[in-house]
């Protein structure tokens, strides 16, 4: 059977059966050791969930494929794992596939503890440990840094082992690996200023370019977290301005006396910064983090445990916008943790929340759930009936 490399799709030559074939198989066995088997590597930007398990969308073609086709199997290389080749055409069969890799993890991926090893950036990115295959920050300046890679790419880099003086990107020849001109406060280093303002842990990735004393001497290595606890400009060796940051290693985070992350302050009036068009809310993670982990990633409204090679996925969900011209606070009383069908049913005001936690369907007014509750977590509700009211009106008024 020929396969152009180019526009090979896989799922085109498979049907549910034969999807369902390799769920069967996949689910007495671990994504390690399907990937071994396989002789693949992880992917985890699209997984198919089933039965509230999540595998990874491209393994699972790659395994129905050569289960059906025993004597013509195909490499993890052969085809690509994006949207149109994978995720689209696994829907059109009748399964549920979420993109996860939209959302930042800031702390440990699961399935990859201090000490891991890689053997390159392609291996870092694929483990979502340190997503870029080039930029040493991971991050966004409106979300803060989730992840950094110390390997001597700068001069100004100085590593102690449990401290590290890390150099912002940026004005750097990459070649000589020396500053030819000023770095400015944007991007990445803008992102790790908000991990030191928000108090975000920083995953710290160290590769064999870095300091011999503490660096591997191949590839990569995870060496947990750290937090940034300043950051400041000032000329470097080279005579241009450089960013600089202090990152300390972690030892405990900080819990509450149930376990969790203690609850982080929210505010009623969140930030707005400005962008290419208008201006644009500044979310704080932690509060999301804190709303998710309390939950134990489970869907308020259907119960769903979205389970991912990195642990449990789920979203947090503002019950009143922050935007225009609803105005909501970024505050735990004003979030729900759901999980991505039932985040998009809430927003396109398909289900409400009724006065006895009932979960109605807003176009039929049938029930189909209820929703679920934690101690910590207390939910506003004020906002629940200013959904609920949002809701009514779109189905009274037919938009």
């Amino acid at each position: 059977m020929d396969r152009p490399s180019s526009a090979f799709q896989p799922v085109d030559e498979l049907t549910a059966q034969d999807v369902r074939r390799a769920l069967d198989y996949a689910s007495l066995r671990t994504m390690e050791e399907l990937r071994i088997e396989l002789g693949a590597n992880a992917s985890v930007k699209y997984l198919l969930v089933d039965n509230g398990e999540g595998y990874e969308a491209k393994v699972i073609v790659q395994l129905a494929w050569n289960l059906k086709f025993p004597h013509n199997t195909i490499a993890a290389n052969e085809f690509r794992g994006d949207r149109s080749h994978v995720a689209q055409p696994l829907r059109a069969l009748g399964f549920d596939v979420i993109e996860i890799g939209t959302e930042r993890v800031f702390g440990h991926v699961k399935g990859f503890p201090v000490g891991s090893m890689f053997i390159n950036r392609v291996e870092l990115s694929e483990a979502y440990v340190h997503r870029p295959r080039q930029a040493g920050i991971s991050g966004a300046g409106s979300q803060g840094a989730d992840s950094i890679v110390v390997s001597g790419g700068y001069v100004d880099d100085e590593d102690f082992g449990n401290r590290i003086i890390y150099t912002g990107h940026g004005g750097n020849d990459p070649n000589a690996k020396r500053q030819i001109s000023d770095q400015v406060l944007e991007r990445g280093n803008l992102a790790l200023a908000t991990s030191c303002n928000e108090g975000l842990p920083v995953r710290v990735i160290r590769g064999a370019g870095g300091d011999p004393v503490f660096s591997p001497a191949t590839g990569y290595r995870y060496d947990g977290l750290f937090e940034v606890t300043r950051y400041w400009p000032e000329t470097g060796i080279d005579g241009f301005r450089v960013w600089r940051f202090e990152l300390q290693q972690l030892e405990d985070e900080e819990r509450s006396q149930a376990g969790h992350l203690a609850m982080p302050a929210g505010t009623d009036e969140p930030e707005r910064q400005p962008g290419k068009i208008g201006s644009r809310i500044k979310r704080k993670a932690q509060l999301s983090q804190w709303v998710k982990e309390v939950h134990d990633w489970t869907c308020q409204m259907c119960g769903e445990r979205v389970v991912t090679p990195a642990g449990g996925y789920a979203e947090a969900a503002h019950i009143t916008p922050l935007g225009a011209p609803h105005n909501g606070p970024d505050q735990p009383s004003n979030m729900l943790c759901l999980c991505p069908n039932c985040h998009r049913r809430f927003d396109s005001l398909a289900r409400y929340i009724d006065e006895h936690d009932n979960v109605i369907e807003g176009a039929t007014g049938v029930l189909v759930g209820s929703l679920r509750r934690h101690p910590e977590h207390r939910i506003s509700n004020d906002h629940l009936v200013a959904h609920r009211n949002r809701v009514l009106l779109a189905n009274y008024t037919g938009r």
